[in-house]
This record gives C-alpha cells, sequence and structure tokens, in this order.
C-alpha cells in the first residue's frame, strides 16, 4: 500500500441502523485491521527511524467488546458521538518495544472536538541510541497514562508506576552504571485549547540513581528527589522550576574518601536562559558552599559564582587528616579556618561560530585566617594570607597583586616566630606548579632576625639560589639548645647564609656567621670525669679547657657549607682571653665540627656534642 505498509488484513463485525435525523454503527469484537508497516517510509527524523529499528513493525487495530458510533442531523447541525473500546497498537506484545492507544468515548459538532476520552501505554527495551546520542547499554520503559479532553482544554494524565530505567549510560566523563526515573503519584499536564497555554502539576519524583563515575571520581548516592514547582508553556515559549535533593553523596577521588555530603540545586529554565542556585554541606555540617549560576542560550554569555563559607578547623573533629581518608600526605591542618570565592564568565567563542564558548574571565580568592598544623615534623602555628588568582582559562592564570602573608610560628626544634612575607605565584601554563616568588621575607629567631628581600623558586629549573640574613641573633639562645647546664655564653651574632636548591637537596656555600663588638663570654665547665678523659688524650686539653671556663672572645666567626648529601662542615674562629688565666694572656682557637644533619635548621647547633669535638682545638698561639 504506496509503499508504507504490506500484508493488510481486515475483519469486521457488526450492526448499523439508520433514520432520517440519526445513524448508528455499532462494531463488535473481533473486528480487527492488522498491517505491517515499512517505519523507513514514514519520512520520520533519522534518530526515530533508528529506535524503531527494534521494533516489529505491526500495527493493530481493533475493537473490544463493542464499539458505536452515532451520527446526528437536527436542525441542520450535525453531531456525533463514538463510545465503546476502540485501540490501536503498533508493536505486537513479545516486541521490544511499542505503544497502545485506546479510544473510550468522544464526541463534537461538526469539524469541532468537544470531548474526548481515552487510554494510551507505550514500553520499550532499546539497546543503543542513535549517533551523537550518549552511549547507552540498555534503556527501558513503562508508562501508563489517560486522556481526556473537553472543548477548552486536553488533559494528559500519567499513572504511577510508570517508569524509563537505563543501564551502563556513557556521555563525556560521566558514567552512570545504573538509573530509575518512577512516578509515585498521577501527574497531570493540562493544554488549554482556547490560549495555546499548557501547564503541569506540582511534582515530587524520586530519581534511583545509587552511583556514578566523573573521571577518576567515584561516587555512591543513598537518595535522590526531584520536585518541580512550576511546568509550564505555550506555542513561543515554555519555563521549568523546580529542584533537585540529592543526599547521601560519598565520593572517592583517586584513593581519596571526601566526607559524605548533601547537596540541593533549585533550577529555573526557559529555551533561552537557564539559572541555577546550588549549596552543598557535609553530614555534620563541618564544609558548606553555596554557588549561583547562569547562562543565556541566545547570547551565549553566562557566570557563576561559588562561595566556600569559612571551613574551621579543630584538633579534635575537624582537622583536615580525618576529612579526607585515607590520609597519606605529610601535611595537616588542626586550627585556624579557611574561606574561598570563585567566579568565571564566558561568552561565545568568536572562533567557533553558532557552536561553542570561552571563558571571558575567572576570578578565585582564598583566605586562610589562623591556620595551625604541620609538615612532617615542623609545627605550624598562624598562618594568615589572602591569595587571588585571576585569568581567562587553566592555561592563563595570573595574581593581579601579591598576597600578604604572615606565619606566627614554625617550630622544628628550632622556633621561628612572627615570620612575614609577600607572595607573588607564577604561571606559564607549561606546567602545574606554579613559580614562587617571595619578596621582603623576614622572621624572628633566637630573639634576632632572619630576612631575604627576595627568594625565587621555581621547580623547572635545575637550581634555585638565595641569601638568608642574619641579624642580632643571641648566642645565648642559641646555646640553650644543647640542654647542657655546663655550658653558656654571650654575644650577638650577624652573618648570611647562601642557598641553593637543587631540586629537594640543599646546598649552603661559604656562609658566614660572626660576633658584633665587643665580643662576649663563653663559659664550658664541664664535669670532672669528662676533663679527666680529654686531658688524657691530648696534654694540652688541661690548658684548653681552663681557659674556656671564663673565655673573653672578641673574635667569633664560623664558616658554614652544607652539601646535598646533609653534611654540614664548620669551620670556627674564635680569640680572646681568659682574666683568670695567665694575666688575661690573648688566646685564639680555630675549631672544624662535622656533622650529618638531615634538616637545614639544625645547621644553628654549631656546638652540638663539643665534648667530643673539643680534641680537634690544633692551636694556642702565643
Amino acid at each position: 500500500w504506496g509503499g508504507v505498509a504490506e500484508d493488510i488484513s481486515i475483519k469486521v463485525k457488526g450492526q448499523g441502523q439508520a433514520g432520517p435525523q440519526e445513524v448508528k454503527i455499532n462494531l463488535a469484537d473481533p473486528t480487527l485491521v492488522k498491517a505491517r508497516l515499512h517505519s523507513e517510509a514514514l519520512s520520520l527524523p533519522s534518530e526515530i527511524n533508528a529506535i524503531l529499528v527494534e521494533a516489529d513493525d505491526l500495527l493493530t487495530m481493533g475493537v473490544k467488546d463493542h464499539f458505536e458510533t452515532t451520527l446526528s442531523f437536527r436542525d441542520d447541525i450535525f453531531t456525533w458521538a463514538v463510545e465503546g473500546f476502540l485501540q490501536a497498537q503498533y508493536g505486537s506484545e513479545a516486541s521490544p518495544l511499542g505503544a497502545r492507544m485506546t479510544l473510550l468515548r468522544a464526541a463534537g459538532d461538526g469539524s469541532n472536538l468537544l470531548e474526548t476520552e481515552g487510554q494510551l501505554y507505550t514500553w520499550g527495551r532499546v539497546y543503543y541510541l542513535p549517533k551523537d546520542w550518549p552511549e547507552i547499554e540498555k534503556i527501558e520503559w513503562d508508562i501508563n497514562g489517560a486522556v481526556s479532553s473537553t472543548n477548552q482544554q486536553v488533559e494528559l494524565r500519567l499513572e504511577p508506576a510508570s517508569f524509563i530505567s537505563s543501564a551502563d549510560l556513557r556521555t563525556g566523563q560521566l558514567h552512570i552504571p545504573e538509573s530509575l526515573v518512577k512516578l509515585e503519584q498521577p501527574w497531570r499536564i493540562i493544554y488549554d485549547s482556547r490560549t495555546h497555554e499548557w501547564k503541569a502539576d506540582l511534582l515530587s519524583l524520586p530519581l534511583g540513581i545509587s552511583s556514578f563515575h566523573w573521571g577518576d571520581a567515584e561516587a555512591s548516592i543513598q537518595k535522590t528527589l526531584l520536585h518541580i514547582t512550576q511546568f509550564r508553556g505555550d506555542p513561543t515559549s515554555w519555563e521549568l522550576n523546580g529542584k533537585i535533593i540529592v543526599g547521601g553523596i560519598s565520593t572517592t577521588w583517586t584513593s581519596v574518601t571526601f566526607p559524605t555530603t548533601n547537596f540541593g540545586m533549585g533550577f529555573w529554565v526557559k529555551p533561552s536562559e537557564v539559572a541555577l542556585g546550588m549549596r552543598l554541606e557535609t553530614l555534620d555540617k563541618s564544609i558548606s558552599g553555596q554557588g549561583r549560576m547562569h547562562h543565556n542560550f541566545e547570547t551565549k554569555r553566562g557566570n557563576v559564582l561559588a562561595t566556600l563559607t569559612p571551613q574551621p578547623f579543630s584538633m579534635s573533629r575537624h582537622r583536615l587528616s580525618h576529612m579526607l581518608k585515607p590520609w597519606s600526605y605529610p601535611f595537616d591542618v588542626t586550627s585556624g579556618e579557611v574561606s574561598a570565592k570563585a567566579s568565571v564568565a564566558w561568552e561565545a567563542d568568536t572562533g567557533v561560530p553558532d557552536e561553542g564558548v570561552q571563558v571571558a574571565r575567572g576570578e578565585l580568592t582564598m583566605t586562610a585566617s589562623h591556620i595551625g598544623g604541620s609538615y612532617h615534623d615542623v609545627a605550624v602555628q598562624d598562618v594568615n594570607a589572602t591569595l587571588t588568582l585571576m585569568g581567562t582559562g587553566l592555561d592563563n592564570v595570573a595574581m593581579p597583586v601579591p598576597a600578604s602573608v604572615t606565619v606566627g610560628s614554625v617550630n622544628h626544634g628550632i622556633q621561628v616566630s612572627d615570620l612575614s612575607f609577600a607572595l607573588q605565584l607564577g604561571f606559564d601554563g607549561t606546567t602545574s606548579i606554579p613559580t614562587l616568588d617571595i619578596q621582603d621575607f623576614s622572621g624572628h629567631v633566637f630573639e634576632g632576625e632572619i630576612s631575604s628581600p627576595r627568594i625565587y623558586l621555581n621547580t623547572t629549573m635545575p637550581r634555585n639560589a638565595f641569601v638568608l640574613k642574619l641579624d642580632s641573633l643571641k648566642l645565648d639562645k642559641i646555646l640553650q639548645l644543647e640542654q647542657q647546664q655546663d655550658l653558656e655564653g654571650t654575644g650577638v651574632l650577624n652573618g648570611f647564609v647562601p642557598i641553593t636548591l637543587h631540586g629537594a637537596d640543599v646546598e649552603i656555600k661559604d656562609g658566614k656567621v660572626e660576633a658584633q663588638p665587643p665580643g662576649g663570654k663563653i663559659r664550658f665547665r664541664p664535669l670532672e670525669e669528662t676533663v679527666k678523659k680529654l686531658s688524657q688524650s691530648n696534654l694540652n686539653m688541661d690548658v684548653v679547657l681552663h681557659a674556656l671556663t671564663n673565655f673573653h672572645y672578641d673574635v667569633l666567626a664560623v664558616g658554614v657549607n652544607y652539601s646535598p648529601n646533609g653534611t654540614l662542615k664548620l669551620h670556627a674562629k674564635l680569640e680572646g682571653k681568659n682574666p683568670d688565666l695567665e694575666h688575661g694572656q690573648p688566646i685564639h682557637f680555630n675549631m672544624n665540627i662535622e656533622e650529618n644533619i638531615p634538616a637545614l635548621l639544625q645547621s644553628l647547633r654549631v656546638v652540638k656534642d663539643i665534648e667530643q669535638q673539643i680534641d680537634q682545638l690544633v692551636q694556642k698561639p702565643f
């Protein structure tokens, strides 16, 4: 039949009755029309034809029980009415997809349809989607509903238990193993034939998505609810409002598990634009954030703004290592709070007309207040900084102004306090690690100051060099590190330490520390047992030890060298006198000390184990 159908069969059973003003036709079971369609000849969209390949193309139309048609001609008015059970079905009961429509009642005058009542049912199991659609292993649906109309409106009612499910859905980096959308309440859509406007009932709908994958991230979900508060439109436009609530999101990314989170999103959608409002909060309410997004499909302009509310840390409950598990990193945050704000705006991509968008500008501001924690065995307290990044993409990021950073203290056996510096990050797009440009660095240690005008670190370079300046360090505070009651001293030290970083290795070459005039005093009064042992090993040692019991120095100079293998070499020169020994005759000492030290800060322990090193004193001139 016109290349559209074949194997057409018609079976009719019924009776008719006619009068001057009325005609009645009553069809009865088994009135039946069958045909096998050629869906590819129906000029349907290619996407529809690709799905209909799964069907068996069987079309049937028949009467169950009876179907009565009444035609009336009274007062020059033609009216008609049908009532009964007339059913049209595409696809057999065994077909993987099909649709069934049942007409129960209809009436009209002339060509005007005044009222109808019917049912609809569609089912399907499709194992692939058309090209350029998301990849899928299976999509299945079973939708049951009813249709009714008057001369003013048409009502479509979807019944509870109607569902759509999918298996192994993949699009881009998103992978949803299983999903299920199932109605738990009737849902109506009403069309007004006078105004041509339509609207839908309020709807609360559970979404059965228990897990999903996004790239390397995997998330499990306890429950998802969709609430539609407004869905309406007309032939020129439509509008959809509602919210999605996702509860109990447990996310794992690169083996790190994030805190279980609740997520809510309100949405407002029109053909020309979309707006979203989002909120995220962990179950224990320790972390929360919110954001909003707007995009105009016509201008291809939009923006998003996200805020992380101030996040407090504490040693007992909210430490960083307890929030992310397993925690295998050498640092932790145990006090203070952080907050962040990010914004991104985009516009049409002039290089891809009518298609893509490009980032017009982006800004990220992060604030740390009174942060405390640790790195390996280094304790850090009271870190304060506000850092702002701007750019138009990940390959075009810059800091508009340096960040002012202050640190209350850093303690690695030696405490450095009141640190401050200006931090500038540099991004060249070739590496994910930025350069660090630290300017006006200063801090306090041993009641003195360390400083550097600039420390520039670039991990792509084989070496990075800078100089630390030492001012007014107190010798008595340095000697307290030894925790030896028999060693004490006074004096103020100045100097400089040239530092070169070879990757993770540290090198110091030709550093120098010396006492400022007028010098100071050193008193070393070891136990008699120690004196006896050292004197037996060196005949001059008894005189040396007596000289150091009350040594007044005017020269104290130390050369500092540190090799990447961890070896610290100190060459110390000490000149002065003991007023209690030989009428204060001048005494000069030269001393070489070599230690294997795992961290640079330990190099300040210049007199470590002095009892074992004192036998290296090589000279007592005049």
